[in-house]
C-alpha cells in the first residue's frame, strides 16, 4: 500500500466510524493498514480517539445542518428520526469539494427512497440534484 501522510491518516479516522472502532482496539494494525511511514505510525497510534471521535461527530453534526437547511419538507417528515437516519447514511459516505452538501442532501434523499424510510418533497429531490450535479450557486435567505 502505498504510504500516506498523518493528516491523510487523521482524516480518514474523522470520516470513517469503522476505522475509529478499529483504531480504538488496534491503533498499530490501523497504522500498518493505511501506510503510515514509521515517524508518523509513532504520532498516529498515540492519537486520543476519544478527541478524534468528538471532533467527528461535530463534523457530521455539521453535515447535518446543512443537509436539513436544504430539504426542510424532507427533515419535517423524518422528524426526530432524522438526525439517526443521517447518521447511518452517513457513515458510509463523506462527499467532498465545492458541492458536498448539495451532493451530501441529494444522495441522502436517494438513501430515503431507496429504503422506504420517506417520500421526501419532489421539488426538493429535483432542487438539490440540480446544485449537486450542475453546481447551481442557492441564495440563501
Amino acid at each position: 500500500m502505498k504510504n500516506i501522510d498523518l493528516v491523510t491518516a487523521i482524516g480518514r479516522l474523522l470520516h470513517n466510524r469503522q476505522l475509529r472502532i478499529e483504531f480504538e482496539h488496534a491503533p498499530e494494525a490501523v497504522a500498518i493498514r493505511l501506510g503510515l511511514t514509521d515517524a508518523d505510525s509513532e504520532t498516529f497510534v498515540r492519537l486520543d480517539i476519544g478527541g478524534i471521535a468528538r471532533q467527528a461527530e461535530g463534523l457530521l453534526s455539521k453535515r447535518w445542518h446543512e443537509v436539513a437547511d436544504l430539504i426542510p419538507e424532507t427533515t419535517k417528515e423524518l422528524g426526530r428520526e432524522g438526525r439517526d437516519l443521517f447518521r447511518f447514511y452517513a457513515s458510509n459516505s463523506w462527499p467532498a469539494g465545492h458541492r458536498r452538501h448539495y451532493v451530501d442532501a441529494f444522495n441522502f434523499l436517494k438513501f430515503l427512497k431507496k429504503n422506504d424510510l420517506a417520500i421526501g418533497s419532489a421539488n426538493e429531490m429535483k432542487t438539490v440534484r440540480q446544485l449537486a450535479t450542475r453546481g447551481y450557486c442557492r441564495k440563501k435567505n
